[in-house]
């Protein structure tokens, strides 16, 4: 079998983008730490995302921890980045996200959001910003037919906040359709978690 790949340039459609949009957010006071973990697949901008947050922490003198936990994930495996943002530098006493301390979950693949390990981190009363657009895992490859069960990992996300909110988004396909490239899925996902006031 011989694939010819060739480029293929995807106009941006931003005709339904309303005049004035976006709005900007109320963002929250710092008075406590905000941890935020940020989870997706390798080669999706995790650590780009986490990077961008800790940048813009640093510049506002804001105290800020940021780790990036990629593993062997270069391309297609777990990547996270946990940041942690507060007033001072003494209110950030570890630079991971500990169990159950995770005030905001911002997920661009589904099956790291309903993975044991990211729901282990998730406060009870969180927030849970994930993308319902699945990335095909190594399943495929024994079985054409597979599914990424989204359904089903968003409800194992949903039910770790038992006081919280979960909140989804077809962050790829809107990436693509806004922007062109669904390489930018993540930083629409961090838009979104700004524009709902949750990024200070």
């Amino acid at each position: 079998v011989t694939v010819d790949a060739r480029s293929v340039t995807v106009r941006a459609n931003r005709k339904q983008i309303p005049e004035g949009w976006p709005q900007a957010p109320q963002l929250p006071e710092l008075q406590q730490p905000i941890r935020i973990v940020l989870g997706g697949v390798g080669g999706m901008g995790v650590i780009t995302i986490g990077a961008l947050v800790g940048m813009a922490a640093h510049i506002e003198k804001k105290a800020v921890r940021v780790m990036d936990m990629g593993g062997m994930a270069q391309k297609g495996g777990t990547v996270y980045s946990y940041v942690q943002l507060a007033t001072h530098d003494g209110d950030i006493s570890a630079t991971k996200v500990a169990e159950e301390m995770c005030d905001l979950l911002i997920s661009a693949d589904p099956v790291v959001a309903g993975h044991s390990a990211t729901l282990s981190r998730l406060k009870p009363d969180g927030i849970a910003i994930v993308n319902q657009d699945g990335t095909p895992t190594a399943q495929f490859i024994r079985s054409r037919d597979w599914l990424t069960p989204v359904r089903t990992l968003l409800t194992r996300v949903k039910g770790q906040l038992s006081q919280g909110q979960l909140l989804t988004v077809p962050a790829a396909q809107l990436a693509v359709h806004l922007l062109g490239d669904a390489i930018y899925a993540n930083q629409l996902l961090l838009g979104m978690a700004w524009q709902k006031g949750l990024i200070p």
